[in-house]
């Protein structure tokens, strides 16, 4: 795995991208999964057409509520460009569909940092320019004008009714039923 890489976590297992070598075949690359729950690790295969990239090309991404994406992007002399692959169904390999593509240009890259839950793209530019890409119509709105740097970083916030530092708010009855309890907050 490539250092300094931020595991996806989706349906309760993070998820990174992996490559080894096989003697006769090359490199070949998979998702690598640990799932939380049960505590195990196990495999999602790739593409076919990503399955022999290394793992320096190809990053995964949370797509929707409950799947993922895999971003691979190539680095010819020429052009620089991402293509984008969904799980439309998660663990389902067959699944896998070509969303879109990203870049085309020839003086730096294009880096997909996420996707809205409406499908967008959230993407940075080479010079540093934060845009979303509506893939339906293809029209670019800019979000941002300002560097970023090299390293952005994009992550999905989900509300919690949790209270970590206030214990369980709720209490059960006899009846089974939940006892609404007041939290002092201090």
């Amino acid at each position: 795995m490539k250092d300094g890489v931020v595991p996806v976590y989706v349906n309760n297992a993070f998820h990174w991208i992996m490559s080894y070598r096989m003697e006769g075949v090359g490199v070949r690359s998979l998702i690598l999964v640990f799932d939380v729950k049960d505590e195990v690790f196990r495999e999602i295969i790739l593409p076919e057409s990503l399955v022999n990239a290394i793992e320096t090309e190809v990053d995964v991404k949370r797509f929707g509520d409950s799947s993922i994406a895999v971003i691979f992007s190539s680095v010819p002399r020429e052009f620089h460009n991402s293509q984008i692959w969904v799980m439309k169904e998660y663990g389902v390999i067959e699944s896998w569909v070509e969303y879109a593509k990203v870049g085309k240009r020839r003086k730096g890259k294009s880096t997909v940092l996420g996707f809205r839950k409406n499908g967008q793209l959230l993407v940075k530019f080479f010079r540093g320019q934060i845009a979303l890409i509506n893939q339906e119509n293809q029209c670019i709105q800019n979000i941002a004008l300002q560097h970023l740097g090299a390293h952005a970083f994009v992550d999905n916030y989900v509300e919690s009714l949790v209270l970590f530092d206030k214990g369980n708010a709720v209490e059960t009855r006899p009846s089974g039923k939940p006892k609404r309890r007041r939290i002092n907050r201090e």
